[in-house]
């Protein structure tokens, strides 16, 4: 077990010095006021793979006469004698002690041949006020194969609550690692085991480095398959094992989770809501290419057979329309109904009257039609209609995206065309996914283009947005937006295609 790995130790390593000048072994004149100073190296033992890490090796320099000493003067010396002194990345005087920093991407390049169990000299120059002398302390370090720097790490799972019904879902199982030295961590070896002894390890389908934290998924519909004997309030111990970047030795970090209550109550269908957008219709609608929304809000949406989602109205002999488009978000279902056609579910629709929309659909794995209804209203039949920001066109540059995105530092771009575009409001612009657990991604900026609104959304951030992304997965992905003074969120809608393998 990961924990059970010896506790990192902050070796410190003393360097007691006669200041001095750098090749000589007694006291210049003009320095025997100085009293004698501490150095220690708090990481004295140090990793090969300090190359990948984006920390800091510190150095405590302690004694009389250390607030004489030139911060920016600070460098650090190894035996590799081809490599240029490292200057320190910061300086600080803390109380009765300087700290200083080195980065350790640049350290290792001090060392001349670093193996793991090889012994280094290396040694801290710096100089002080009104002296010209530049002063030195030597000291040892070892090298070590993580350097320590995989230790104090934490898991958190996320649900902690299984359901058995998991093998139906769609959705991820997220393991979250945080802690000191997550850059080390191997990306791609990281996997998840349960209790059972003959389940194979489920490789994580993605995972991404953000912030202080690495973020991994795995797929719901298999995570059960590592558990012994799941059952209704059971507990189970979840292992997420990875190695270290050029690392050999498996090290694990573990967390529980409880099977929760199989029992789901029905779909109620009063508690559900039902918004039907535009609430006015109009006669012209068979010549318009746009189409008309239905939102479905309630805590049971989850529960929701999307492909079974279709539109009534009153006019019993017409079939029922079926959507031509279906999202799950994090709040609501997302149908769309095309407006060319569902005048013809209407009975005498006239200018003026009020008619009944009916959304019917199933419960996942049900047999009886759940409907909910609302009302519009048809507008007075102008032949000028004003396009509705809905109808907008989407398009994505690039559309087909990469796996490897969560390491970009570019934008992915929306061009939103169209009439209608002067009325969008431009703070208000964000894209989603189908992962309907993700929060909406915030347009970084956006601007009016002529013909054309563009918001651009980060690379590393739209990977997030997706349900399960895969080689050569096709996910829909919507942009919406507020009218400007406006309430309610229009949107529109492409697809996109994934290629390229997680690094």
């Amino acid at each position: 077990m990961f924990g059970k790995r010896q506790s990192l130790q902050t070796l410190v390593v003393i360097g007691i010095i006669i200041l001095g000048l750098v090749g000589m072994s007694g006291c210049k004149k003009g320095l025997t006021k100085a009293e004698r100073i501490l150095v220690e190296l708090v990481q004295s033992n140090w990793g090969l793979n300090y190359a990948y890490s984006s920390g800091n090796v510190e150095i405590l320099i302690r004694g009389a006469g250390v607030e004489k000493i030139l911060l920016d003067t600070i460098e650090m010396i190894g035996d590799q004698l081809s490599a240029p002194p490292l200057k320190a990345c910061s300086a600080a005087l803390e109380g009765d002690h300087v700290r200083a920093e080195f980065k350790k991407s640049q350290v290792i390049k001090l060392l001349s041949n670093p193996s793991v169990g090889s012994t280094h000299n290396i040694r801290v120059t710096f100089y002080m006020e009104q002296s010209n002398d530049q002063l030195e302390v030597s000291a040892q370090v070892t090298i070590s194969s993580d350097g320590g720097e995989l230790l104090d790490l934490t898991l958190e799972i996320d649900p902690d609550l299984w359901s058995l019904n998991y093998g139906n879902s769609s959705g991820t199982v997220e393991a979250f690692i945080r802690g000191e030295g997550i850059d080390n961590i191997d990306l791609d070896s990281i996997e998840m085991k349960g209790d059972n002894p003959d389940a194979e390890p489920l490789a994580a389908i993605l995972v991404s480095r953000q912030g202080d934290h690495i973020h991994a998924r795995f797929p719901k519909n298999q995570v059960l398959d590592l558990l012994l004997d799941p059952a209704e309030g059971t507990t189970h111990t979840i292992i997420v094992n990875f190695m270290e970047v050029d690392g050999t030795e498996t090290l694990e970090l573990s967390a529980e989770i409880t099977i929760e209550d199989d029992e789901e109550d029905p779909i109620d269908p009063t508690e559900l809501e039902l918004e039907i957008d535009p609430v006015e219709w109009s006669l012209n609608y068979y010549k318009s290419s746009g189409t008309v929304e239905a939102f479905i809000r309630g805590e049971d949406i989850d529960k929701i057979d999307l492909d079974s989602i279709e539109m009534k109205g009153d006019n019993p002999d017409a079939e029922p329309l079926a959507a031509i488009s279906v999202s799950l978000k994090k709040t609501h279902i997302h149908a769309r109904f095309p407006k060319n056609q569902v005048l013809d579910l209407l009975l005498n629709p006239d200018e003026g009257t009020t008619h009944t929309i009916i959304i019917s659909f199933l419960e996942i794995e049900g047999t009886e039609p759940l409907e909910l209804s609302a009302e519009i209203t048809i507008e007075d039949d102008d032949d000028d209609e004003e396009p509705e920001p809905s109808d907008l066109e989407l398009e994505l540059a690039p559309d087909v995206w990469n796996l490897n995105y969560d390491k970009s530092s570019g934008t992915v771009k929306a061009f939103l065309r169209g009439e209608g575009i002067e009325k969008i409001d431009l703070d208000s612009i964000e894209m989603e996914g189908d992962n309907s657990e993700a929060e909406p991604l915030k347009a970084v900026s956006a601007s009016r283009q002529g013909n054309h609104v563009k918001a651009n959304f980060p690379k590393n951030q739209v990977l997030d947005l997706l349900s399960n992304p895969a080689e050569g997965t096709t996910h829909t992905i919507t942009v919406s937006f507020l009218e400007i003074n406006g309430s309610v969120r229009k949107e529109a809608s492409t697809e996109v295609t994934i290629t390229g393998k997680a690094d």
